[in-house]
């Protein structure tokens, strides 16, 4: 910290002769582009390339406080990052995510230029994906009471170090295949619960040890479970299919 201190003491003294202010350059790597504070800041140029947002705000900001004296800021960006933040946009002033963002922007041009208050387009926004939030949440249910979670399959097998399953190798961390994961929806799984291709691998070894062994598939074995047949879980396939026939016609 002491070259940061060394560097924030130097600008806090006004260098002046004769009321004329001398201009002072801080050139830095990586030092000052967040945390820092000196308000008479009016130029900022920027060589660092990135693709932090974040950063990118941080960096432009310590040339936004205000100062006596001072009456705009110098952005220069011979990298053109503005271009890839969109930063100098209304939109940036208010928006708390890039979707956000993105969606005030749209709204703001497809009003053809007109005047219109920030705030309430911002509410707008916020109501629509509050709107498509729920539409998402709704269809997440109706598939969920379509489907088999494989956390609840696996503890109702009492396989708990599936059900929470931890990657050991660097392969078992990667996404599910294509395969895994059809293989695990034509079973009735949803696969959201999948975390990691080693954790599919386990729960359709489980599938098909049950499968060779004749038991009752995940589907009917979520149907004994819910209907109260009294060993769900040891019933083969034939028993289970002979269960729920019965219970069925009993329900006409």
């Amino acid at each position: 910290m002491a070259d940061l201190d060394n560097v924030k003491s130097n600008c806090d003294v006004e260098m002046s002769v004769l009321d004329i202010v001398v201009p002072v350059w801080v050139s830095n790597a990586s030092l000052l582009t967040t945390g820092w504070d000196h308000p008479a800041t009016d130029c900022v140029f920027i060589l660092r390339p990135t693709k932090s947002l974040s950063l990118f705000q941080q960096m432009v900001g310590r040339g936004t406080r205000t100062a006596k004296g001072k009456e705009n800021l110098l952005l220069l960006d011979p990298l053109f990052l503005t271009d890839d933040h969109s930063l100098i946009k209304p939109a940036r002033l208010i928006a708390r995510s890039d979707e956000d963002a993105a969606a005030l922007t749209d709204k703001l041009a497809a009003g053809g230029g007109e005047e219109v208050d920030l705030l309430d387009v911002e509410e707008d926004v916020v109501e629509e994906r509050e709107s498509r939030l729920a539409e998402v949440l709704k269809q997440r249910a109706r598939r969920k009471a379509r489907t088999i979670d494989a956390v609840e399959f696996c503890l109702s097998l009492h396989a708990v170090e599936v059900a929470y399953y931890v990657p050991e190798l660097s392969w078992e961390g990667k996404a599910p295949s294509d395969r895994q994961l059809q293989a695990l929806e034509k079973a009735g799984f949803d696969t959201d619960c999948i975390t990691c291709r080693g954790h599919a691998s386990r729960v359709l070894d489980l599938l098909f040890t049950r499968r060779e062994h004749g038991l009752a598939t995940p589907r009917q074995l979520n149907f004994l479970r819910s209907h109260g047949h009294p060993k769900p879980d040891l019933a083969t396939f034939e028993e289970a299919q002979a269960w729920i026939g019965e219970l069925l016609r009993r329900a006409e």
